[in-house]
């Protein structure tokens, strides 16, 4: 298993150069913006180039080798669909030799729709934690673990539900049914029509 893991981490970054290869100033300038939580300020004005947007990311585990959703809606965001299905490639061709599971792909591609609620829940993240069942110990702990940040913690908050309650109880519409009776319609709205 160690084998297809270091496999599964070398595709990624070799995926990672290619991206970043291909991305000129204003697409670097693009993704710089539309990760503006994700990277701290001093490391924003640093970066020039695709590979060093990607190392944040990836220690901030927004992107990972089981989990590049965000990278290609990143890429389709700004317009490169010729990178995005570079993604797309990535993902049949791992999953060709076995090295993701299916799950694990599925997973993967509502990720991208969690970060958008969860920085659109923001402060009433407490409130639909526990709407979801997490208990108050572990709401506690992702308060800590986020510093104030609080579409981290909502959306942390939203990962630990879907990893505690599993695919079959961590559905749509079970989230749109928590954020309906927290009365966050626009929330709803928004991100459920």
């Amino acid at each position: 298993m160690a084998i297809a893991i270091d496999r599964r981490a070398f595709q990624f970054s070799k995926l990672l150069a290619s991206v970043s290869d291909g991305l000129g100033r204003e697409d670097v300038r693009g993704i710089k913006n539309l990760c503006y939580d994700n990277i701290p300020a001093r490391k924003r004005e640093e970066i020039d180039n695709g590979l060093d947007i990607f190392q944040v990311l990836r220690e901030k585990k927004v992107i990972a080798a089981d989990n590049p959703a965000f990278l290609k809606e990143l890429l389709t965001e700004i317009g490169r669909v010729d990178l995005a299905e570079k993604v797309d490639e990535y993902v049949q061709k791992v999953l060709d030799v076995g090295l993701v599971e299916p799950q694990k792909v599925t997973e993967c591609l509502e990720r991208g729709q969690l970060m958008r609620i969860a920085t659109d829940v923001g402060r009433d993240w407490r409130m639909l934690s526990r709407y979801l069942g997490l208990d108050d110990t572990t709401i506690t702990s992702i308060q800590l673990q986020s510093q104030g940040d609080l579409a981290e913690a909502s959306l942390q908050s939203l990962l630990r539900w879907q990893k505690n309650s599993g695919p079959e109880k961590a559905t749509p519409r079970a989230l749109k049914a928590a954020l309906t009776e927290m009365k966050l319609l626009g929330i709803v709205h928004t991100h459920f029509q």
